[in-house]
């Protein structure tokens, strides 16, 4: 859209260029129709920022906010005491491969089915207020250029 505004501003002879520049960029904008604006990159890179931003959204809230809270992604556990773990002044004790309760987590056993769920969810929602989003700017900018129109055809 800047390549094709700095064309048309080539062309033309007015001296205030941002103005001007905007200006035609803001025509650009109105001037596409629902299909491209639902089917543009803009469109694709939200989605794809929703569905990053989304995962990291859900680990902030199942994740227990404590104040306690230690580091036990080492292959060994720390030498410290907490809740899970009474270490301090023990020898190093591995972490376990495999976690005794995954079981108990919401994805055991249905891990496909928990990815697909967290890429198509967001996808979908995300497409649904892609298309509202659309539909809605379509319409209002083609009013308000018909609109335009129509005031200027009368003077």
């Amino acid at each position: 859209m800047t390549r094709k505004a700095l064309k048309l501003l080539e062309l033309s002879d007015k001296k205030d260029f941002q103005t001007e520049f905007f200006r035609l960029k803001g025509q650009i904008t109105a001037a596409k129709s629902f299909r491209e604006r639902l089917l543009s990159l803009k469109t694709l890179h939200g989605l794809s920022m929703l569905v990053s931003r989304i995962n990291i959204v859900g680990r902030i809230f199942v994740t227990p906010l404590r104040s306690d809270f230690e580091c036990l992604t080492y292959p060994v556990y720390k030498q410290v005491d907490s809740t899970e773990f009474k270490g301090l002044n023990q020898p190093l004790t591995q972490v376990p491969v495999h976690n005794p309760n995954y079981n108990k987590q919401p994805w055991a056993n249905r891990e496909v089915g928990w990815m697909m769920m967290l890429l198509w969810g967001p996808v979908g929602a995300g497409l649904l207020f892609a298309i509202v989003y659309s539909w809605f700017m379509t319409r209002s900018l083609s009013r308000s250029q018909s609109e335009t129109q129509r005031l200027i055809a009368v003077q």
